[in-house]
């Protein structure tokens, strides 16, 4: 699918993240997993689940201002909070310098694939919705090679 140029801004590289956390403390180890894993360049979608106040959304920003040099294009945070995936996908895309997001969940993620091609972004999605193979949606772990940029999205512990 081949989308039309127009109402496609100019690429600016934004750093979005809250504030860094300065008191910050345990999860050294997983912390230094998720930079080590997001840092290869291997692992391109980081997933953290967990029940309610554990920790997972401060854990992500903290990451994420550790690696900000290593996305040189940009460090996204969308609070997702109970929105859908073409809610999030059409903020991402207005981000990306897209003036008219497409209304179609799936023209939206082929756009976006064409925005983030060969860009170094970090996008940290909090509070991420779940994704199924039918909303299109290109942020799940198995379509992780489909995400050219690296993510840690915090996410509640999935339901029993």
């Amino acid at each position: 699918m081949v989308l039309p140029k127009a109402g496609l801004g100019e690429w600016r590289a934004q750093c979005q993240l809250p504030p860094n956390i300065a008191d910050f403390v345990g999860r050294a180890e997983i912390f230094r997993e998720l930079c080590t894993t997001l840092e290869s360049g291997d692992t391109p979608v980081v997933c953290l689940t967990g029940v309610p106040g554990v920790g997972k959304s401060a854990l992500a920003v903290r990451v994420a201002h550790r690696l900000r040099t290593r996305f040189p294009d940009g460090q996204w945070y969308v609070c997702a909070d109970r929105r859908t995936w073409p809610g999030i996908l059409a903020e991402m895309l207005a981000t990306s310098g897209v003036e008219q997001p497409p209304t179609s969940t799936t023209a939206a993620v082929v756009l976006l694939r064409q925005r983030l091609a060969g860009r170094r972004l970090l996008g940290t999605i909090d509070d991420a919705p779940k994704a199924s193979h039918h909303t299109g949606c290109f942020l799940s772990p198995t379509d992780a090679p489909s995400w050219p940029c690296g993510a840690a999205i915090p996410r509640p512990w999935p339901a029993t």
